[in-house]
């Protein structure tokens, strides 16, 4: 017999096509599938680039700012530091401030500045005087020294 003589059935030839058709779908929604997870990647990174771009224009933003006089001088403000003769106002009831009716009520009291003691070798002796018991310093003060 010669391979011309030779035929292959339609149903065989039907099941290969088939199967082909079938493994060829199948390898097409991996790719669309494993495609489809890479762009969402793709645009979760993207994202992420995006806020990071942000945040580090921000920071350069706090830099630029930070290195300046008036930043470090206000930031020392908000840590309780004050400038040589400069004076410190306590607002004792801020609650006034919002009402305008009762601005005339707000008291302020002031807070010299702290001021470094001398240097021992620099001070002059000093004549011990008689200590006072507590007693006596609360009866030598006053009302309007009591009061702020």
């Amino acid at each position: 017999m010669k391979w011309q003589d030779k035929r292959v059935p339609w149903w065989a030839l039907a099941a290969g096509l088939i199967a082909f058709a079938i493994i060829a779908g199948m390898l097409i929604h991996r790719q669309n599938n494993d495609l489809a997870m890479l762009e969402r990647t793709y645009e979760n990174v993207n994202a992420k680039r995006i806020v990071l771009q942000y945040e580090q224009s921000e920071k350069q933003r706090e830099v630029n700012i930070s290195s300046t006089s008036d930043y470090i001088a206000s930031r020392a403000r908000e840590n309780g530091y004050m400038m040589p003769n400069e004076l410190h106002f306590v607002v004792d009831n801020p609650e006034v401030l919002t009402n305008h009716e009762t601005l005339g009520e707000v008291q302020l009291t002031t807070v010299e500045p702290v001021q470094e003691p001398p240097e021992q070798a620099e001070m002059p002796e000093q004549t011990e005087m008689p200590a006072e018991t507590p007693d006596e310093a609360l009866t030598e003060q006053t009302p309007e020294e009591t009061n702020p």
